[in-house]
This record gives structure tokens, C-alpha cells and sequence, in this order.
């Protein structure tokens, strides 16, 4: 399968709010629980992405963010807005990405190339600087641990996060960037 990413929009949105159930212990992650951040027009295009397939069938969503280097823990967090990552090519930030595949998809076989994926796109839509990606993930999401692995992501941190109101484990994870 290949991977196309464009802008989000209303109806890629609505999809994934109203159709994409993860069922079980992944409920979490159902997008219900992200409509707020899924219907951020101004986001669309800038750091949230629909992802399609080679039939412009919708396959999955990926978000991007960049926080200044070193300053997670400050009070704003040290986000950087997408336009001012733009507009500072020399300037260095953080990139942060997070991605979700349609639940009909999981467990096929398809997440290390869907990731591999998301990241090379992120990479050359902001011409990536930085030495690594980072993301977070849910302490007891096994099954998508071993493809960031396999990857050759390693958790870096392990800190207290909240995913659909709920409190989890998460492991902040990151890889450098040129590892292919």
C-alpha cells in the first residue's frame, strides 16, 4: 500500500469521528474522543493530515508539532507554531508526531511501512532539522511498541500522560532522524 497525505478536511474528519472504533482496551483512541482537535481547521494542512491510499481511500490521520528544543517542561511547553517553524528554516525545534491507522487496517501488517511513512513525509514537508522524532505512546500498547522498535525508536522517558480523559503510563519515545 502507498501512502498520500493531504490536508485534513470536514469530511476526512467526520469519517474518522463518527466510523473509526478501536474497540476494547484501544477505545482510547478512538477519534470521538479527538473531534476538537480533528475539526482545527487552522491546523488542516500545517499539522494535521489525512492520509489515503492509492485509491484516495482515507487509511489514516498524522499530526506534526514542534516545541522548542529542551523546554517540554516550561510553562507553555516550548510550542512552536507551524507557520513560525516555516517562516525560521534556519532555527531548530523539536518535531513531535503522532499518527493513527484506520481499525479496520490494524494488525495487518502494515504499521512499519504507515510509520516509516508519516515520518519521511514530516521530514521533507518541514525540511526537518532537528536530530530526532518523538512521540508518546501508551505504556500498554504492546502491539504498536514493537513496530516503533523494530523501527529503532527507543523510549527515552516514561511520564504520566492523559489520552480521552483517562491517566496512562506513556512512554516518550524517539529515534534519530536519518535512521533508515
Amino acid at each position: 500500500m502507498e501512502f498520500n497525505f493531504v490536508p485534513m478536511n470536514l469530511d476526512y474528519a467526520k469519517e474518522m469521528i463518527d466510523n473509526w472504533k478501536y474497540g476494547e482496551e484501544y477505545q482510547v483512541y478512538d477519534y470521538v474522543n479527538e473531534t476538537e482537535l480533528l475539526l482545527d481547521e487552522e491546523n488542516w494542512g500545517h499539522g494535521k493530515f489525512a492520509v489515503l491510499d492509492e485509491k484516495d481511500e482515507l487509511v489514516g490521520e498524522f499530526t506534526i508539532e514542534f516545541f522548542k528544543e529542551g523546554e517540554e517542561d516550561s510553562e507553555d511547553e516550548g510550542y512552536v507554531e507551524h507557520r513560525v517553524v516555516r517562516s525560521n528554516p534556519k532555527s531548530t525545534y523539536e518535531m513531535w508526531v503522532g499518527w493513527g491507522l484506520k481499525p479496520e487496517l490494524c494488525g495487518k501488517g502494515l504499521g512499519e511501512k504507515f510509520v516509516a511513512s508519516c515520518i519521511d513525509f514530516a521530514i521533507e514537508e518541514y525540511n526537518y532539522k532537528g536530530e530526532y522524532v518523538h512521540f508518546g505512546v501508551a505504556s500498554f500498547n504492546k502491539r504498536a511498541i514493537k513496530v516503533y522498535e523494530r523501527l529503532g525508536f527507543e523510549t527515552f522517558r516514561t511520564c504520566e500522560g492523559e489520552i480521552s480523559n483517562e491517566k496512562f503510563e506513556i512512554y516518550q519515545m524517539r529515534r534519530k532522524k536519518d535512521n533508515n
